[in-house]
């Protein structure tokens, strides 16, 4: 079974390379800044404390020309 997108139901700040704060997980639990973090490995999936799901993310990149 393919991973599930849940971005449109967290809530987080910025990337720090392979870091990623969540500030709202997909049930609704709320984060201060950096108090729950995920990674980009699924291997080593970040557990939220309330649901115990776990989470991992990918970046994506766009590349444009300029025109």
């Amino acid at each position: 079974m393919p991973d599930k997108d849940v971005t449109e139901l967290v809530s987080f700040g910025i990337d720090d390379d392979e870091c990623l704060e969540i500030r709202k997980c997909a049930c609704g639990a709320e984060y201060t800044p950096w108090d729950f973090v995920i990674s980009i490995y699924r291997d080593n999936a970040h557990r939220c404390r309330r649901c115990k799901k776990g989470f991992y993310f990918r970046s994506k990149i766009t590349v444009y020309e300029v025109t």
